[in-house]
């Protein structure tokens, strides 16, 4: 029986964990937005050669 506990717990702690990866890859998007508009900067712009033109350009 305790064989099928531990199964039963390790396929919990995988569903556990899957979902809450899946809720972070949608939030994580949204708060960095809201960390831009609260900050007032722009997390993009810390990609080398990044500018204003090319993020217009590519709606970013």
């Amino acid at each position: 029986m305790t064989t099928a506990n531990a199964a039963v717990a390790a396929v919990a702690t995988t569903a556990f964990y899957a979902s809450i990866s899946a809720v972070a890859h949608k939030a994580v998007p949204y708060l960095a937005a809201v960390a831009e508009k609260l900050f007032m900067v722009s997390l993009r712009e810390a990609v080398p050669g990044d500018n204003a033109a090319a993020r217009y350009n590519y709606g970013l």
